[in-house]
């Protein structure tokens, strides 16, 4: 209650948050497989991995790799 009441956010939500920057972060910056950054990020399959970070992001990790390397916005 006292992480909620300083950030204005559960504790759980700002894991999340973390992991879903650091993972776009490493989707930008490495050629890492999805399923290997998913392992990274501790999630047992890419597919779990995929379907939170598109709830994230509002695409998939591959379409975001795409758009970040053409400098799209995201």
């Amino acid at each position: 209650m006292v992480f909620e009441a300083i950030d204005g956010i559960t504790v759980f939500e700002f894991i999340r948050q973390e992991r879903m920057t650091r993972a776009a972060g490493m989707l930008k910056q490495t050629s890492l497989s999805v399923a290997e950054i998913a392992l990274a990020f501790g999630y047992s399959t890419s597919s779990s991995f995929s379907t939170e970070f598109k709830n994230y992001w509002k695409k998939p990790p591959l379409q975001y790799r795409i758009a970040s390397q053409r400098g799209d916005a995201l």
